[in-house]
């Protein structure tokens, strides 16, 4: 069951970032697939090391900087 939740995650974040992508004119340097397991297990892996009573805060954690998210159009 957490497989097949995990899975649809994965799948609607594709979703999400491919009509990002598109819609804003950005590329990306590695597949959508990878990008979406990439960044939700960074962010799952965080949660779980915060519930174990990891030490450290949220600016710890760069998630933004697991994408290879970059901007074709010229604009910043």
């Amino acid at each position: 069951m957490v497989d097949e939740h995990l899975q649809l995650l994965f799948r609607q974040s594709e979703r999400f970032v491919t009509q990002l992508v598109g819609s804003r004119g950005w590329s990306l340097k590695r597949p959508v697939d990878v990008e979406a397991r990439t960044f939700w297990s960074a962010a799952l892996g965080a949660a779980l090391l915060a519930h174990a009573g990891a030490h450290g805060t949220g600016a710890d954690l760069d998630l933004a900087g697991t994408l290879t998210v970059h901007d074709q159009t010229g604009h910043v």
